[in-house]
């Protein structure tokens, strides 16, 4: 397992106990995060990788505080498990 993958695996525990989703990260988790990942590319000089990744969600990236950031983060993540929860 990579670094980032061990760390990425470390963040999502640490939100499993705090809100208590699955141990296990929601596929839905992985294709939002996927779909940030082309908001975050126009910011950076073009690499091969960056082709697999062409269904922005359309977010306008820019610095935040860490209290706007923690408000979005949670209202992402609420909305998303709750749609998980009505599927």
């Amino acid at each position: 397992m990579t670094t980032s993958k061990m760390i990425e695996k470390r963040n999502w525990l640490a939100i499993a106990q705090l809100f208590g989703p699955s141990r296990e990260t929601p596929p839905e988790f992985h294709g939002a995060d996927n779909r940030f990942i082309v908001d975050e590319l126009v910011n950076m000089d073009p690499m091969d990788w960056h082709g697999k990744h062409n269904n922005p969600l359309g977010d306008r990236i820019g610095c935040l505080s860490p209290e706007v950031s923690e408000r979005d983060f949670l209202r992402t993540f609420e909305d998303l498990a709750n749609r998980r929860a009505a599927a």
